[in-house]
C-alpha cells in the first residue's frame, strides 16, 4: 500500500508500507530492503531507496486553486504510468503530476528514476544538511545542484566557487506560486523571500520553518502575538493552535491584512453559535451572528467587528477598544467613564439633566424628564447613586428583537429579568418587571 499525503507548504510527503500486492504493477521494481514495514520521508524516495520505482513529485490542487507542477509528459507517458497503482487510493493521488523537471522521460516513455542518495558528490562532506527530522526533497535526495553551482575544483577538494540560487523563482520551479494574490505579504517582496522563513535544506519543524512555532516565526517581524499573550483579555484564536494562521495567510491573499476571509465573515465563521470561551473566565459567548442579523440591528455592529473589538487582545473587557462596563450598576460620571466605548459614537449629552429635549428621544415631555439621565445618572431616583443603571441592562450592542436594540432579558445574578418594550407613535412603554406597573413615556 502506498499513501500520499499533501500539505500546502510541503507538497511532497510519501509514506510507504509494504503489502503483498500492488494493483497491476510489477513489484520487482520496488526492490526495497527486506523487513522494512514503513518508511517516512519528506521526499518521494526514501533515504535507503534502491530500486527504480517511479515515485511522483506531487503538489496539491486545493480549494484555493493552487497550481500543480506542470506535467510536461504526455498522458500516455508519465502520469498514466503512475496512476496504474495510485488510482484506487483514497486521498489526493490523482492530483499528482510526474514532474518531468525531475523525472526525465526515457526512450520507452517512462520517466527515469532520480539519482539515489549515494550518487551525490556533496553529501560525503555536507551530510549534516540532511540530518533533520524533515528533509527538503532536493537536499535530502542529494540533488544539491538544484540550488547550487559548484566548480570542479571544489569537488576535487580544492578551493573553488560554490554559488547558491536563493531566489524565490528557483523555489517555484517545483512549488506552486505563493505570491499570486492581490494582497502580498511584505516578506514575499524580497527576491529571497522563501528562505527568510523556510530552511531550504530541512528542519526539525514541519514546513521547514526557521523557528519552533508559527507564532514565534511571525513574531520576528510582527508584535501582535507577544502583545496578545500579555493582554488582559485574550483572544484564543490569536494565541492558540495555529495562532496567526487561524486568520491570516502567510504568503498572499484576496483580503486586507492577508485575512483568509473578509474581516466580518471571518469573525462570524466562529461566532455563528454560542461558544464556551477557553480564556477570560470561560465565559459563554452568545451567538453573535444571530444578534447582528436580528430584526433590530445596531448600526454600529453592521461594519467590521474590529470597529469595536481588537482581534488579538485587549486591556478592556470583551476585546473592546475602550471601556464598557459589564456591571449592572455604576456611578456616573466617574474618573474612568464606564461607557467610553458607547460614547465613541453616541453623544454623552443624553446623560445631562438639562436640555433633554434636544439630547435624547428617551424623554417624558409631560414630566420634563430626561429618562436616560434618570436611569443612568440619577439611579432611577435611588439615593445611592452607585446604583445607576448600566447601558447593558437595557441595550444589546449588536442587535435584538425589540426596537432601539432593547434586550428581551437581562441577568440579575442567575435570574433572567424580562424586558417587554412596546414602541408607540411618540414614545414607548415598558411592561412591569423592573417596575411594579407599566411605565409609559411620551415625547
Amino acid at each position: 500500500m502506498i499513501k500520499l499525503l499533501c500539505s500546502s507548504i510541503i507538497p511532497f510527503v510519501l509514506v510507504i508500507s509494504m503489502t503483498s500486492s500492488c494493483s497491476k504493477q510489477n513489484l520487482d521494481q520496488l526492490d526495497l530492503e527486506n523487513s522494512i514495514a514503513q518508511i517516512n520521508a519528506e521526499f518521494p524516495h526514501p533515504k535507503n531507496w534502491k530500486g527504480k520505482h517511479m515515485s511522483a513529485l506531487i503538489t496539491r490542487k486545493s480549494s484555493n486553486k493552487s497550481m500543480a507542477v506542470t506535467d510536461k509528459s504526455s498522458a500516455a507517458n508519465g502520469h498514466a504510468t503512475c496512476i496504474q497503482c495510485h488510482k484506487n487510493i483514497k486521498g489526493k493521488p490523482l492530483n499528482v503530476s510526474c514532474a518531468t523537471a525531475c523525472h526525465t522521460p526515457s526512450s520507452n516513455g517512462n520517466p527515469s528514476h532520480l539519482p539515489k542518495l549515494n550518487d551525490s558528490k556533496c553529501l560525503p562532506c555536507h551530510d549534516k544538511v540532511i540530518q533533520n527530522k524533515f528533509d527538503h526533497y532536493p537536499s535530502g535526495a542529494g540533488l544539491c545542484e538544484t540550488c547550487h553551482t559548484v566548480d570542479t575544483a571544489h569537488l576535487a577538494g580544492e578551493k573553488g566557487t560554490v554559488t547558491s540560487n536563493k531566489k524565490a523563482e528557483n523555489c517555484y520551479q517545483c512549488h506552486f506560486r505563493q505570491d499570486s494574490g492581490p494582497i502580498l505579504h511584505g516578506a514575499l517582496k524580497d527576491d529571497e523571500s522563501c528562505i527568510s522563513c523556510h530552511n531550504p535544506h530541512g528542519s526539525e519543524i514541519r514546513h521547514f520553518l526557521r523557528k519552533d512555532t508559527i507564532s514565534e516565526l511571525c513574531s520576528t517581524c510582527h508584535s501582535a502575538y507577544p502583545e496578545a499573550t500579555k493582554a488582559a483579555t485574550k483572544h484564543a484564536p490569536a494565541i492558540e493552535g495555529k495562532a496567526c494562521l487561524n486568520c491570516h495567510n502567510p504568503h498572499s491573499g484576496q483580503h486586507k491584512k492577508l485575512l483568509t476571509q473578509p474581516s466580518r465573515e471571518l469573525c462570524l465563521s466562529c461566532h455563528d453559535r454560542p461558544i464556551r470561551g477557553k480564556l477570560n473566565d470561560n465565559r459563554l459567548i452568545p451567538d453573535i451572528k444571530a444578534k447582528v442579523e436580528a430584526a433590530y440591528k445596531h448600526s454600529g455592529a453592521q461594519g467590521n467587528c474590529t470597529d469595536c473589538h481588537d482581534a488579538h487582545g485587549s486591556d478592556y473587557s470583551r476585546l473592546l477598544l475602550d471601556n464598557y462596563s459589564t456591571s449592572i450598576y455604576n456611578a456616573y460620571p466617574q474618573a474612568t467613564n464606564p461607557y467610553a466605548m458607547c460614547f465613541t459614537c453616541h453623544d454623552d449629552s443624553m446623560l445631562k439633566q438639562t436640555g433633554y429635549e434636544d439630547s435624547t428621544n428617551f424623554r417624558d415631555s409631560a414630566k420634563g424628564l430626561n429618562d436616560h439621565w434618570f436611569h443612568v445618572v440619577d439611579a432611577a431616583g435611588n439615593s445611592d447613586k452607585n446604583r445607576g443603571r448600566s447601558c447593558k441592562i437595557c441595550h444589546d450592542p449588536h442587535g435584538s428583537k425589540q426596537p432601539f436594540n432593547i434586550n428581551s432579558t437581562w441577568k440579575m445574578g442567575e435570574r433572567d429579568i424580562r424586558i417587554e418594550y412596546t414602541q408607540k407613535e411618540n414614545g414607548g412603554q415598558c411592561a412591569k418587571t423592573c417596575h411594579v406597573s407599566p411605565r409609559t413615556y411620551t415625547r
